[in-house]
């Protein structure tokens, strides 16, 4: 990132020397501090940091189109998809031709399940340049998504070629031979990817659904942990983990792992129900019928009303939860009105 802004702020020099020179000397110090807040996962300080400035004006484009784009970082790692988008797409309409940019684009894409498009963009950033390998990486991993196995292997065969120990490409092919579910081959790769960096907390990460998937649990359990330990910033990963714990009875850890979830990402109805179930193995069924009538209401899921009045009245020995019974049995009722 900080190669970045030089390189815009460059860009600056070149297009724009004779005017707003202090301006712009008093700007690049910023992105900088937000960069570093970012790199520490202070994304709230770095997010405040960026704020200020653009809300001040920032009257050079190129400085403008980075502060966009490193705010649009920002919102990618804080799984604020709709807010990168409109950041990233700002900063490309600033500077239309910076490379990278079109890479984050292609990314959020990615991770908003939009495949076809991250690949299109992805494929305008190699039109621009076409000797940074990780966007083959990550051409590599849409083409994955999209189930385009071999294509994915060829621009991972490619990177690797020139680069034998690039952890990144190792990584992506290990997701690629996860998804064909050949996890022998998946583990060797990822691997080899955590040898040569053992502290990266997305490898651990992988490794961990590797195991995950094929019922190792207590390797996978030691994964999540670690990437935790790191500070990883994946709902996927404290969900998992709380998986396991509920699985293995630990579920006061269960329901903690599910709220650091839900910290996150938390309109997602799965770490409700997860959270509700963990909740009623230790009889808190209280705060399952809360957890529980937040699912119903992200998924209008009509057929838990007939689960709930049939199991849950067993389970409410008391008048008062029987009266909190009825309440949520009112509540589902008007979410079929609608």
């Amino acid at each position: 990132m900080r190669y970045l802004i030089v390189c815009l702020f460059c860009a600056v020099i070149a297009h724009n020397a004779s005017s707003q020179v202090l301006s712009d000397w008093q700007l690049l110090p910023l992105l900088d501090r937000a960069h570093i807040e970012m790199a520490n996962d202070n994304f709230i300080r770095a997010t405040e940091i960026l704020d200020d400035a653009i809300s001040q004006g920032i009257d050079n484009r190129y400085l403008e189109a980075a502060a966009y784009l490193t705010r649009s970082h920002i919102h990618l790692f804080t799984w604020q998809f709709d807010e990168a988008l409109s950041d990233i797409l700002y900063s490309i309409e600033l500077v239309y031709d910076y490379a990278p940019s079109h890479e984050l684009l292609s990314i959020i894409h990615n991770r908003m399940g939009r495949y076809s498009d991250a690949l299109q963009v992805i494929n305008r950033a190699i039109e621009l340049d076409n000797q940074e390998l990780n966007f083959f990486i990550n051409r590599a991993v849409f083409y994955t998504n999209l189930h385009e196995y071999e294509r994915a292997l060829r621009d991972l065969n490619y990177v690797l070629n020139i680069e034998p120990r690039n952890a990144v490409a190792l990584s992506a092919k290990s997701s690629v031979y996860a998804s064909i579910n050949n996890y022998g081959r998946a583990l060797f790769y990822i691997n080899q990817a955590i040898d040569i960096m053992p502290m990266d907390r997305d490898f651990l990460r992988i490794r961990g659904v590797i195991n995950d998937d094929m019922g190792n649990f207590d390797a996978a359990l030691a994964d999540y942990s670690r990437a935790i330990e790191l500070n990883i910033q994946h709902p996927g990963v404290f969900r998992r983990r709380g998986l396991i714990l509920n699985r293995m009875g630990r579920n006061h850890e269960a329901v903690d792992d599910f709220t650091a979830a839900l910290r996150i990402t938390p309109n997602d109805p799965r770490l409700f129900r997860h959270r509700a179930e963990a909740n009623i193995d230790m009889h808190n069924f209280l705060n399952a019928m809360g957890d529980m009538i937040e699912y119903v209401r992200l998924t209008g899921d009509e057929e838990l009303l007939a689960e709930i009045q049939e199991e849950w009245s067993l389970l409410l020995p008391d008048i008062e939860f029987y009266k909190q019974l009825r309440q949520l049995v009112e509540f589902l009722d008007a979410i079929r009105a609608e």
